[in-house]
């Protein structure tokens, strides 16, 4: 069925705004480029999550670029708020 899964998720490290095509994560989940990953709403808005599949890695940053730009704004940790990146593999 696939290769197992480490770590799924980690947190936004700063704000990830409408339009961007890269993230910056606290740690790095077991992903690599090819991965899918989700970035969650950080809002009530429940339908403000992004599905982006991940075309580099910088670990010394923690930067994700994204084949995509966002359609939506996701907090992070710079403004005292916890937003989360959960992602999945296919």
């Amino acid at each position: 069925m696939g290769k197992p899964v480490g770590t799924t998720w980690t947190k936004l490290k700063k704000v990830a705004k409408k339009g961007a095509t890269k993230i910056t994560v606290v740690e790095f989940a077991d992903w690599k480029v090819g991965d899918w990953i989700v970035i969650a709403p950080t809002e009530n808005k429940y339908r403000e999550a992004d599905k982006r599949q991940i075309t580099a890695i910088n670990a010394a940053t923690g930067e994700i670029a994204l084949n995509a730009a966002l359609d939506f704004f996701h907090f992070g940790d710079e403004l005292g708020t916890y937003g989360t990146g959960s992602g999945y593999r296919y």
